[in-house]
């Protein structure tokens, strides 16, 4: 059995004309959807934003590159009455909080991040924002739950999922970010009694046992009133001492005040339970202002037996932009944490329920029905403690989120409904707690995305990339990167990895010494599977290495692969074709550079090594299909 000799890594792709490159991306559509689930986002946090050169400074570049569109977000930043009354927790400014907005990356030198366009709106670090990567696909096909990295306070990343598709999603399986959004608030300090003053105070140090611990909301807590039945914006209060019941949290609609005190505290004890979550909506989502929130988390609830839970987390976002979705009766969810019951035979306040979720479809299709959930979580419940006629305080239930769409279509069912209250069971009622309020169904989402060249750009590289990205095409990737400027470059460097520590070289390209606008493509016909790394760098004359830019990808199997591989390349009178299997019929095409055929030939054999004449072509660049009828595979070679 002949036995090809290892290829070596030169460039299989230099340069294709326009022609070559249009009849290619037209024939890779036959190939099969890409599948997707888990996580497929990269998350970093924005420590600073520099207005005067449209970037920002992140924790982390991993996972971002050059040409790569991004989702920029603020999470928090929000300002609130903080007086000891009921009105403890209103939004007195909502400041940059729930800014969001599309772009592409410029260029990246060191930590900071460069866009191309001028973004539209503004961001405070001191309020969390985060850089998301956008995924691109062409048709996808999502075969397992589909979610993202929960949110994390610590970190100021995750509880978003985005991608874009200029095709079809397909959903053989959910998507799922419930509970993924802001966090509960935990149960009081254990301790406390009946005998508590008249006036309860709507904030507490999380050390105090007076107060369970607000649930999260648009607002970084002031350090000493982190507990407390006020509210924290849409985060639900703490219920208080004794026994009360945490609020609801909150997003587009309010979250529901919990339950009163323990019953066994006289009427002279007045109750303290958690406030629900701040409504959001109307005031914060509309067309105009356009903003989005993560779903607020419950309060949690007053204990003194050790046995309270902590409030409910809210879900998370959800956004994606596509042609159309088949949603196959498959489901869209981002509800908000329903609190459990209280143990057997004793007796606590309880959390109140997360705030659904917000999802946002920049979609015009749907072939087929999709249901999408963003109900707010129930508040927990309690019993008698081994009392049967004691009553103890339940937890409010958590508010609706949103559901927002380019346009509403009749196959894609809503629920946004608010959770329902907790119940005592023993008094068997809510026993006060009240249920969250519903959410909303907008339309005529428009993602914010700014088209305006942001000029002149800070970043400076040697060769002026403006992008580099990489896609794929079936079993393909191909790396398309775009320069301004290369008086001094000598060639670029390709290289790819899985763990971007150890790379593998696979190409040189050499420089076409553009003075203007340039694009340069390379093909890579035998990428490794699964997530994979490529890395651009740029040589310069006088041997000055320069790395530019990484993009990331994900790259699975298509069919068995007719080809295994071709060579060599470059080729003078003949070149090898070295087939994956046997089978009884190849027919083989080669373009030149304008498109045209220059070769047409059927090969009826079971030999899997080919040898192709070359001697008639002239020298140039040229496009070879293999196909075995059931399968196509493309390469680009040159004849010397």
């Amino acid at each position: 059995m002949y036995k090809p000799q290892k290829m070596k890594t030169f460039g299989y792709l230099i340069k294709l004309p326009l022609a070559v490159v249009f009849f290619s991306l037209l024939h890779h559509r036959c190939f099969a959807q890409v599948s997707i689930s888990g996580v497929i986002n990269n998350y970093t946090k924005v420590t600073a934003v520099n207005t005067g050169c449209n970037s920002v400074t992140v924790n982390s570049v991993a996972g971002f590159s050059a040409g790569a569109r991004v989702l920029i977000i603020q999470m928090k930043g929000a300002t609130i009455d903080v007086m000891n009354g009921p009105t403890y927790g209103n939004i007195t400014a909502i400041n940059n909080a729930g800014n969001y907005e599309i772009a592409e990356i410029l260029g990246i030198s060191g930590l900071e991040i460069y866009f191309k366009n001028t973004l539209l709106k503004s961001y405070t670090p001191a309020g969390l924002v985060q850089l998301v990567s956008i995924p691109q696909y062409s048709d996808v096909n999502i075969v397992g739950t589909l979610t993202a990295q929960p949110w994390n306070a610590a970190s100021g990343t995750g509880g978003v999922l985005i991608f874009e598709a200029s095709g079809t999603v397909t959903m053989n399986a959910d998507i799922n970010l419930s509970s993924l959004g802001f966090t509960g608030g935990a149960p009081s300090v254990n301790g406390g009694t009946c005998v508590f003053g008249s006036t309860p105070n709507y904030a507490y140090a999380a050390t105090s046992s007076n107060g369970a611990i607000k649930g999260e909301g648009i607002v970084i807590a002031a350090a000493g009133s982190e507990g407390g039945r006020g509210k924290l914006a849409n985060g639900g209060g703490g219920g208080n001492n004794h026994n009360n019941g945490g609020g609801g949290g909150a997003n587009y609609g309010a979250g529901g005040q919990g339950d009163n005190r323990s019953s066994g505290c006289n009427s002279t004890y007045p109750s303290a339970p958690g406030i629900g979550g701040l409504a959001l909506g109307p005031t914060f989502y509309s067309n105009t202002i356009n903003k989005i929130f993560l779903g607020g988390g419950g309060g949690g609830g007053h204990q003194n037996n050790n046995l309270a839970r902590a409030g409910g987390d809210g879900g998370g976002i959800v956004i994606i932009k596509a042609s159309a979705i088949n949603g196959n009766n498959h489901s869209i969810i981002s509800q908000g944490d329903s609190v459990g019951y209280n143990e057997i035979d004793h007796g606590d306040g309880n959390g109140g329920g997360g705030a659904g979720g917000t999802v946002l479809l920049q979609v015009n299709n749907y072939t087929s029905p999709l249901n999408i959930n963003v109900k707010g979580g129930a508040g927990g419940w309690t019993n008698g403690g081994g009392y049967p006629d004691r009553y103890f305080g339940p937890g409010g239930g958590g508010g609706g989120g949103v559901i927002w769409m380019s346009v509403d279509n009749p196959l894609v069912s809503k629920n946004f409904s608010g959770g329902n209250s907790g119940w005592s069971t023993t008094h068997n009622s809510p026993y006060g707690a009240v249920s969250g309020s519903p959410g909303a169904l907008l339309t005529g989402l428009s993602i914010p995305e700014s088209s305006t060249l942001f000029s002149p750009p800070c970043i400076v590289t040697p060769v002026s990339l403006l992008s580099f990205y990489a896609k794929n095409y079936g079993s393909k990737t191909k790396l398309i990167w775009t320069i301004t400027d290369e008086d001094n470059n000598a060639f670029f460097t390709l290289e790819r990895s899985t763990d971007m520590d150890n790379w593998q070289r696979i190409a040189y390209v050499p420089s076409v010494k553009s003075k203007s606008l340039y694009e340069y493509q390379y093909i890579d016909y035998q990428p490794l599977q699964g997530t994979s790394y490529y890395r651009l760098s740029q040589t310069d004359a006088d041997g000055t290495h320069t790395t530019l830019a990484i993009a990331k990808t994900e790259t699975h199997s298509v069919g068995n692969g007719i080809v295994k591989s071709i060579f060599p390349n470059p080729a003078s009178d003949e070149i090898n074709i070295h087939l994956a299997k046997e089978t009884p019929a190849v027919h083989i095409n080669i373009y030149n550079a304008a498109g045209i055929k220059v070769a047409d030939t059927e090969y009826t054999t079971y030999e899997t090594l080919l040898k192709i004449n070359l001697s008639e072509l002239q020298p140039g660049i040229y496009l070879m299909s293999v196909s075995d009828y059931n399968e196509i595979y493309y390469h680009t070679f040159v004849k010397e």
